[in-house]
């Protein structure tokens, strides 16, 4: 797979979504681009400020630099570079549907890398580390106001984007993101089964990818079968339960939840995969 093509996608994105916002054309007024890294530990700059939307005049890659993203872990300069551009691809997408229907998205208080192949447990989270091949949204009341996206970076990321493609990446990406928008919706306690939580988190990555379609950008069957191979990985042993605690769902059911979002938007997961869906 061409990693280079899906990320000059979500370039396009932007483009084509300024397009239909009505963007500044004034070369006058264009915004301060720069990274801002005191802001960024203060909470936020004020094109990417930590509560609503960045400004639209920015592409992925400003909003990039102006979100506090750790520094790489592996020394893989095009790896850092695509991760940074699909964090924020998420986070202005994300932002901007919730925006669209009055509810404000919030920054997480923080984006952690680890060391899992090294060691490393990962940040805790209500008394419990996020632990080796793993990423994870978590807000802990105790600990933060907003939460943290965490993830093992040469354990998951790493391995997943040099074997499967940075569309498997995206989806890990794009799927903590969705919790964090779940968070912010107020849904993520309602849920009865976890398995819901997750398929529902499947569908909003779905409707995030399908956003991009919908402004005029074409995925290849190389960049699908990408998200589906990392899908295939992280999904659950035949015959795990529903009600097992930490039910994510089998990889037909991550991937059918995926592409009923991306199909049909961000609505039908509200609709077909509310909290208590399953009935279970």
């Amino acid at each position: 797979m061409d990693r280079g093509k899906l990320l000059s996608a979500f370039g396009i994105v932007v483009v084509l979504a300024l397009a239909g916002c009505g963007g500044n054309e004034d070369d006058s007024a264009a915004p301060d681009t720069g990274t801002d890294a005191e802001a960024n530990a203060e909470g936020g700059t004020e094109d990417v400020p930590e509560a609503g939307p960045p400004n639209p005049n920015l592409t992925v890659e400003e909003v990039a630099g102006q979100l506090p993203i750790p520094e790489g872990l592996t020394g893989d300069e095009q790896f850092d570079t695509d991760l940074s551009n699909l964090i924020a691809a998420s986070h202005k997408v994300y932002s901007e549907a919730l925006d669209s229907i009055d509810v404000e998205f919030t920054q997480p208080d923080e984006l952690i890398n680890y060391d899992g192949a090294g060691g490393d447990p990962g940040p805790d989270c209500g008394g419990e580390p996020a632990g080796p091949e793993n990423a994870a949204y978590c807000r802990d009341p105790a600990a933060s106001d907003h939460g943290i996206i965490a993830w093992d970076e040469t354990g998951l990321l790493k391995p997943m984007y040099d074997e499967l493609g940075d569309g498997s990446t995206a989806f890990i990406i794009g799927h903590e993101y969705a919790h964090l928008a779940q968070d912010r919706l107020g849904l993520i306690e309602q849920f009865p089964l976890t398995v819901e939580k997750e398929l529902n988190a499947d569908c909003l990555t779905g409707g995030l990818w399908g956003s991009f379609e919908q402004v005029g950008v074409r995925f290849t069957q190389a960049d699908i079968d990408s998200i589906f191979n990392g899908i295939s990985v992280v999904g659950d042993a035949p015959g795990t339960p529903w009600q097992d605690e930490h039910a994510h769902g089998n990889a037909q059911e991550r991937q059918a939840a995926f592409d009923d979002g991306f199909t049909n938007g961000f609505a039908v997961c509200l609709n077909n995969y509310a909290p208590g869906f399953s009935g279970g």
